[in-house]
């Protein structure tokens, strides 16, 4: 069986948060700056707010993985 040493999965476990921050950001400024949404109604500043918001919620709730993930990682 594979032995995996704790310092190897800390390191990738800070890799995989760097990923999602970087998808969260360019999640965000597609969302931002596009002019049309996927009904092809043009994008005003309530309808990015409001997407930008579902964006958010989504971000919080994988946040709220993660950090139960490294709360039981560093047991």
């Amino acid at each position: 069986m594979l032995k995996i040493n704790g310092d190897v999965i800390i390191k990738f476990f800070k890799i995989s948060s760097l990923f999602f921050i970087i998808l969260f950001i360019i999640g965000d400024l597609f969302l931002f700056f596009r002019k049309t949404d996927g009904s092809r109604i043009e994008n005003n500043f309530a309808n990015q707010v409001v997407s930008l918001m579902i964006w958010g919620a989504l971000f919080l709730i994988i946040l709220i993985v993660h950090i139960i993930v490294y709360h039981n990682i560093k047991r």
